[in-house]
């Protein structure tokens, strides 16, 4: 029987010969993502992405089979077609301040309310934030996308990274957008945001498709 060690221990893997196989096995892998204090590893944060991720695209019969995953390092899973190989390297999406300040919002001791990148208030405190207009947060989170997408970019074309047919990109939106941000007024700014980088892009290893991860 496949466990959960694939999604954890390198050079492990999970096989799968059909789209009815990967959604039961994957039904049943715990996802759970612990808080920071509580022992939070990056492995949580990856294999929450890469279960939900294949379990989309399979409901929307967009995987061939038989498929097999390879928990690696660099990049962060093989995804191995009969065809071809697939590296899918997994990030997080925002900025460090709104990362610190989330980290302090779990760690304080009186109920407290994140609003924007990094300003807490109490309960019944008047909101300082001075908020968003028309659509200045769709543009904001482009750009934190496209700016990770840039990072990766290089990282994928490093010597040390695992070579592949395709070079994907698995980006979880773990911004302070998230609950504002439309993603359908986000589609068409990120497209030309993309466009206008690739038409720049000099690097051997191209990047094949992005795909953004978030809650609803």
């Amino acid at each position: 029987m496949q466990t959960l060690e694939p999604f954890i221990t390198q050079g492990s893997e999970l096989f799968f010969s059909d789209r009815k196989d990967l959604l039961q096995v994957l039904g049943d892998v715990s996802v759970s993502v612990p808080d920071r204090k509580e022992g939070r590893k990056s492995y949580h944060r990856e294999r929450y992405c890469i279960v939900h991720y294949l379990q989309a695209l399979a409901n929307e019969s967009l995987l061939k089979f038989p498929l097999k995953i390879i928990r690696s390092e660099s990049p962060d899973f093989f995804l191995n077609f009969k065809e071809c190989s697939v590296a899918v390297e997994i990030q997080d999406v925002g900025t460090e301040r709104s990362q610190e300040a989330t980290t302090l919002l779990e760690r304080a001791s009186v109920e407290t309310f994140l609003v924007g990148e990094a300003t807490f208030v109490l309960p019944g405190e008047d909101l300082q934030y001075p908020g968003y207009v028309n659509d200045q947060n769709e543009v904001e989170l482009a750009d934190m996308i496209l700016n990770a997408v840039d990072d990766k970019a290089k990282t994928i074309n490093a010597s040390h990274f695992q070579a592949a047919d395709f070079y994907d990109r698995l980006l979880y939106d773990n911004s302070h957008l998230v609950l504002i941000a439309d993603f359908k007024a986000l589609s068409p700014i990120l497209n030309a945001s993309i466009q206008a980088w690739q038409s720049n892009y000099q690097l051997s290893r191209r990047i094949r498709q992005i795909s953004v991860l978030r809650d609803s």
